[in-house]
């Protein structure tokens, strides 16, 4: 496993044929100024990358292990894929049992499937 850090800013992935920068994912930061900074994160092959701009699409940051092979990581995607269908699909599921308003529905459905994404959150002890 390797360790990479994924930026809380807003991510972007190039087109797959890009040559130079297939396999980087690049994190927009705002300045002060009203530019934008742009922080590449050069990662082992595209599959890593892909990896990565999923995960910070549904709001995951911070240290992130991920495998060194690219078969290795290939397989990981496959499973964080399943397993965000899957939970998209139960909470929708879920909101529609709980009420047939179409808006509520859908924010409950977003709701519940970013619980869902996350856990529960840990409490940290009292000094």
């Amino acid at each position: 496993m390797c360790l990479k850090r994924i930026s809380d800013h807003p991510a972007t992935l190039t087109v797959s044929r890009d040559f130079l920068a297939a396999s980087t994912v690049f994190f927009r930061q705002p300045t002060a100024g009203g530019k934008t900074v742009v922080q590449p994160l050069a990662l082992p092959s595209r599959v890593h990358a892909e990896i990565v701009h999923l995960l910070t699409q549904h709001g995951f940051h911070g240290a992130l292990p991920l495998p060194k092979t690219e078969k290795a990581a290939h397989t990981l995607q496959i499973q964080i894929t399943k397993r965000i269908v899957g939970l998209a699909a139960k909470a929708n599921e879920l909101s529609r049992s709980r009420t047939s308003d179409e808006k509520r529905a859908l924010e409950l459905a977003r709701l519940l499937e970013f619980w869902m994404l996350r856990g529960k959150p840990s409490r940290e002890a009292k000094q």
